[in-house]
Order: C-alpha cells, then sequence, then structure tokens
C-alpha cells in the first residue's frame, strides 16, 4: 500500500518523556501531513529514541494514504476515490 511513497518512521511520546504515565510509540505511515500532525500533537523525536532503548515497550502504529504509486505515476497531494467516498 506504500509502494513508490517516501516513508516517514516517527518515534512519539503520548505524554512527558520519562514520565510513568507517558505511551511509546512507533508509526510508519506514508502521508508528509501525518507526520506534521504528529509533530503538533505529540512529542516525538532523538529523546524518544533514547527513551526506548531503556524500556524495549512501544506501540506500534501504522498509517497509509492507500495508494501505491507505479514506476512514473505523478503523486496528488491529497489522494481519493471520488467514487467511493
Amino acid at each position: 500500500c506504500m509502494k513508490g511513497r517516501t516513508m516517514y518512521v516517527i518515534p512519539f511520546s503520548m505524554g512527558p518523556i520519562g514520565s510513568p504515565i507517558a505511551q511509546y510509540g512507533i508509526e510508519i505511515s506514508d502521508s508528509p501531513y501525518v507526520a506534521v500532525n504528529m509533530r503538533i500533537m505529540t512529542r516525538m523525536g532523538k529523546q524518544v529514541i533514547e527513551h526506548l532503548g531503556k524500556t524495549g515497550e512501544f506501540v506500534p502504529c501504522l498509517h497509509s494514504v492507500g495508494m501505491p504509486l507505479q514506476p512514473g505515476q505523478k503523486d496528488v497531494p491529497w489522494p481519493c476515490n471520488v467514487d467511493n467516498k
């Protein structure tokens, strides 16, 4: 479902990094929109990866726009299927 697209690997923390109530995750997405919004909604980056090294526990997350690209196929900013909403 992500063929031909850029893959974003997003380590994130829902809650303060190091807090006993924080939940950690790693999201894989092919959507730049999702990557930018994860930055708004979560704490993300190197500090999360360093914390994962201590605990090893995380929530795996996967998101895709669901529109693989064939070689040479032009991408669109917001893929959708007008016939099936």
